[in-house]
């Protein structure tokens, strides 16, 4: 058995031997081609990697803005919660759809139509964006004419809400007669914060089968959402009402209950 491995070694050998001469000979019949042989290598290497970092989009130097994090906007003047909740982006058609949703953090109601919206590329490009409002403050920014090699996307959300309290503490100061020539001029004061998000430009949300929708669609789905949200809502209330109703039930059993019992208690005379 020993022989037999000896045997298979020596051939290995002599067939690593034999290719080797075959090569050395190839490359004695080929003495110019050989000289360009490593450049070439070299060469080949090099595109690859240029040709790589072509294909790895570049981003800007600003982090992105997290899914799912709200940011203030509108300070005291009706200061409302708006959050990114997703992007997506076709590359093929070149087009961008961003859902971002708004909610109040004051008892002042927060109007959309005062809410507004400035969105920048950080290579320039014309491109266009519409802004649909939907349901329950939710909003859908769809950019348009994106080519690849935009880089980042800066969206600057601004609210120019008045703040109520101060149109109230005026026009009571009216009624009473006690404003000054000066205050008779006053305009509440509106929101000067704003939120900034940073879309980098990525390949984990291009997702070329994303269709291009009418407004009509957004908003039937948004609908169709806020009502399966609203079925749930009440689902969850009538458990809530129903145990309600049941802790009133078995208090008053244990009222009940204790109040016969005090019936058959023996005083100490």
């Amino acid at each position: 058995m020993f022989k037999q491995f000896i045997d298979i070694c020596t051939k290995g050998v002599h067939r690593y031997q034999a290719w080797l001469r075959r090569v050395h000979q190839w490359l004695e019949d080929h003495f110019r081609l050989r000289k360009f042989l490593l450049p070439a290598i070299i060469l080949g290497i090099m595109i690859g990697l240029v040709i790589n970092t072509r294909m790895v989009p570049k981003i800007t130097r600003f982090p992105d803005s997290a899914l799912g994090t709200a940011q203030q906007v509108g300070g005291q003047n009706g200061a409302a919660n708006i959050t990114l909740q997703s992007r997506q982006y076709n590359q093929n058609q070149q087009f961008m759809v961003i859902s971002m949703s708004l909610s109040g953090t004051t008892a002042q109601v927060v109007d959309p139509e005062f809410i507004h919206f400035k969105v920048s590329t950080m290579v320039p490009q014309g491109v266009r964006y519409e802004l649909l409002p939907l349901a329950n403050n939710n909003f859908i920014l769809v950019l348009k004419h994106l080519k690849p090699g935009y880089q980042g996307i800066q969206i600057i959300v601004t609210s120019k809400q008045p703040n109520i309290q101060a149109l109230q503490q005026q026009a009571s100061s009216q009624s009473s007669g006690a404003e000054s020539s000066s205050s008779s001029s006053y305009k509440p004061a509106v929101a000067s914060s704003k939120a900034t998000f940073v879309i980098n430009e990525r390949k984990g949300f291009i997702d070329n089968k994303l269709q291009a929708r009418s407004r009509t669609d957004y908003a039937v789905d948004s609908l169709k959402k806020s009502i399966v949200g609203e079925r749930k809502s009440i689902k969850q209330q009538d458990k809530l009402i129903a145990a309600y109703k049941n802790q009133i039930i078995a208090d008053r059993h244990e009222e009940d209950s204790a109040a016969q019992d005090s019936q058959y208690q023996v005083s100490d005379s």
